[in-house]
């Protein structure tokens, strides 16, 4: 290893090639195609001043509580069952919070999936408490819940799309930067079995 290369860090990506208008052009077309294939806006914010590496872990950790909640045991095994988003990043530079376009698994049974989104199970709280003194139930719940299990500081909201246009712009108003452009992360990155062999 030379002294000028960092361990365990991806190469940042330059595009020489590529006009920077054009790229952003295309970067909102696919925010705006993703916020109409995705049902829920959710922001997640730690509040703490952190690198981006340290921000993707967190992340990491969140999807794995929050698909653990959904699909109950031996979830890991259940990939085509996992929630599907992908996450812009903020403030790369300072203390950078996520913007989430997500979906449910469109392979997840439909009783499954609606009561996960409106919280009515029959056994009281499971998926619903209080934040801030509201109570709150369903998703709202669920996202709070874990992402206060990754980070204690951190801050939750979730907000239904209405509006994919409006949104893909929204959210990718900082891709500008070739730092948050090159840390766009999508759920499957985090993804850990392999394909099976032929």
């Amino acid at each position: 290893m030379t002294k000028n290369t960092a361990p365990n860090r991806a190469p940042t990506l330059r595009y020489p090639h590529c006009n920077r208008s054009d790229l952003n052009r295309a970067i909102i077309k696919f925010a705006k195609q993703q916020a109409r294939e995705s049902t829920h806006h959710i922001i997640l914010a730690p509040h703490t001043p952190m690198t981006m590496h340290q921000s993707k872990r967190l992340l990491r950790k969140w999807d794995g509580l929050l698909n653990r909640q959904i699909l109950g045991g031996r979830w890991n095994n259940k990939e085509h069952l996992h929630c599907k988003w992908i996450a812009f990043p903020e403030h790369v530079h300072s203390e950078p919070h996520w913007h989430l376009l997500w979906r449910m698994s469109g392979d997840l049974a439909k009783a499954k999936a609606n009561k996960v989104l409106s919280g009515k199970f029959s056994n009281g709280l499971k998926y619903g408490g209080r934040i801030n003194g509201k109570l709150t139930h369903g998703l709202d719940w669920i996202v709070h819940r874990h992402w206060k299990r990754t980070i204690c500081s951190g801050t939750s909201k979730v907000v239904r799309i209405f509006d994919p246009e409006g949104l893909g712009y929204y959210v990718t108003k900082e891709q500008w930067n070739s730092v948050a452009y090159d840390n766009i992360v999508m759920s499957g990155e985090f993804k850990t079995s392999l394909p099976k062999a032929a």
